[in-house]
């Protein structure tokens, strides 16, 4: 948008007066049609029209924006100031931007916690537990602390466990090896979060047991970028640290989790210690 429409005020005062002007005189025309002499023509024209300066400034105020001059205004008498002080222009520029950057940051993640739905079903029936230590830290569940919540069935709905912060592992065995993020959860974990299954099944309550066995689940991104979304994939058997996981299932590509995951494998928990 062109602010300079709204703003050059001196040539819209030009083009305003040769309309007043016009009006006048063919006010006057009409007058002196009506037998008034040159003089009482133009005293009547003035009288009837009102002060033609008082005219201007109305119309002006009415086919203008005057926040926009006066923005406008404003804006070209920082701009000077700013070029007679470039020391201070560059410093009151980057201390801007940082603290654009900042705002950024903190409404981000502000609205990723608080403001945006989680996109699980009934997030407003999804509590996070945790262990706080004496020092403040968040040292996570034990298993006996998890086995004490899992019991509590009168309480719980459905109590599922996850490594936050995931773990790397390597994929190897084949002819593209490489080091995928791993994330180990309990058996609960997929129901809980409705995570969708697109192929396959998830972690069955022996797999997620003591010697269970190595089964994993794949990510959609991991399975398309691997192994071009192929269904067949289920049933085979991934390297992972150089061991073999059977691979059980795979997860929709809409299911989000906190870290990026490319692949789960159970906690394998005991539950009766």
């Amino acid at each position: 948008m062109d602010l300079r429409r709204f703003t050059d005020r001196s040539r819209k005062d030009e083009d305003l007066a040769e309309e007043i002007a016009s009006h006048l005189a063919h006010e006057e025309d009409a007058n002196a049609a009506r037998g008034l002499s040159a003089e009482e023509a133009r005293r009547e024209a003035r009288v009837r029209f009102g002060n033609p300066r008082v005219v201007r400034e109305r119309v002006w105020r009415y086919r203008s924006l005057p926040w926009v001059d006066d923005i406008w205004r404003d804006l070209r008498f920082a701009l000077r100031g700013l070029r007679k002080t470039p020391g201070f222009t560059v410093i009151a520029v980057l201390v801007i931007a940082v603290g654009i950057g900042v705002n950024t940051a903190v409404f981000s993640v502000i609205n990723a916690v608080l403001l945006k739905p989680l996109t699980y079903p009934n997030p407003q029936e999804l509590v996070e537990l945790r262990n706080i230590s004496a020092q403040g830290s968040f040292p996570g569940a034990n298993i006996p602390k998890f086995n004490i919540w899992h019991q509590r069935t009168g309480i719980f709905e459905q109590v599922a466990a996850y490594d936050f912060g995931g773990a790397g592992m390597n994929v190897t065995g084949g002819d593209h090896p490489e080091q995928v993020q791993g994330m180990h959860v309990s058996g609960d974990y997929f129901a809980m979060f409705g995570a969708p299954v697109v192929a396959g099944r998830t972690f069955t309550a022996e797999e997620d047991s003591p010697h269970g066995g190595r089964v994993t689940v794949l990510s959609y991104g991991l399975w398309k970028s691997r192994y071009g979304a192929n269904p067949n994939v289920v049933g085979s058997t991934i390297q992972l640290d150089g061991e073999p996981y059977l691979i059980v299932g795979v997860i929709g590509r809409r299911f989000v989790t906190d870290v990026p995951v490319d692949l789960w494998v159970p906690f394998q928990f005991d539950l009766t210690s």
